[in-house]
């Protein structure tokens, strides 16, 4: 047996443009500039330039290590 909702369902479309627009601020407050000739290479050449080796893993050791913090207790 199924019963009929009185109701109509809600639309769960989200209105982006309020997002866009906190971002977009965020971006500018930070002074973070749209760069549109980035690309993974050039970070990836930034980054040893830096000193950043890429045989350290940082990034991820950083990531598996706080997945797993509760577990250490």
């Amino acid at each position: 047996m199924t019963i009929q909702s009185s109701t109509q369902p809600a639309s769960k479309l989200l209105d982006k443009r309020a997002l866009q627009q906190a971002v977009a601020d965020l971006d500018e407050r930070m002074g973070f500039v749209l760069d549109p000739t980035a690309t993974a290479e050039l970070a990836q050449a930034m980054m040893l330039a830096s000193g950043i080796r890429p045989e350290d893993r940082f990034l991820s050791s950083e990531i598996i290590r706080m997945r797993h913090e509760n577990e250490e207790e």
